[in-house]
């Protein structure tokens, strides 16, 4: 089944399912996946600055971000408002190029837990329009190991530790109880994002 095919199914799951506006006291749990985080374009531009300061002599190379993995529970304290937490995870991995050899390879992993807010411009039986912010707290893992074409590289492992963020510019989710969103905006979840939710 390729992945066309698998979204068309999940989106017919959600129209067809029973409508239901988000009501105060009601909860939702949803499960998704985004792409380009602040991360990613962050960690991009950081690697573009050493090579720019460094003439070019230390460069990254092969750099691959899987995507951001996400799941939040919010609920609804008014009809329009719901107030959650989110946690979201994401691995990265590069090469370090020093002159024209590669010195060591980094991998990356990524989590972040946020406490998040959703205001929903509408709130209909089969769809809700909405944006919404998050904040919270960033953690990332990086493990550098050396190739064996380095001569001084020494295995590390560093911990650094930030402000999560996510500010949602505009969601959509359609369905009833069972529903599929999608979002554009920029943070931890990806400057696009999209999954599952069931509200209960």
């Amino acid at each position: 089944m390729n992945k066309i095919t698998f979204v068309t199914i999940i989106f017919a799951i959600a129209i067809i399912s029973a409508g239901n506006a988000q009501e105060k006291g009601t909860s939702e749990l949803s499960l998704g996946y985004g792409r380009l985080t602040n991360n990613e374009v962050g960690n991009t531009l950081g690697d573009m600055l050493t090579t720019i300061f460094t003439a070019g002599t230390v460069t990254y190379i092969d750099t691959e971000y899987a995507g951001a993995i996400h799941a939040r529970y919010k609920y609804a304290i008014a009809s329009n408002l719901l107030l959650g937490i989110s946690g979201a995870y994401e691995k990265a991995e590069d090469k370090e190029k020093v002159g024209k050899n590669i010195v060591a390879e980094r991998k990356s992993k990524i989590y972040t837990i946020a406490i998040e807010s959703d205001y929903s411009w509408t709130n209909s039986n089969c769809w809700r329009l909405y944006s919404g912010v998050g904040l919270g707290y960033n953690m990332v893992d990086t493990k550098s190991s050396p190739t064996a074409t380095s001569t001084d590289t020494k295995i590390s492992e560093e911990k650094t530790h930030g402000l999560g963020y996510h500010i949602n510019a505009i969601g959509i989710r359609a369905g009833g109880v069972i529903g599929v969103f999608a979002e554009v905006g920029y943070g931890y979840r990806g400057i696009v994002n999209a999954g599952l939710s069931i509200q209960f």
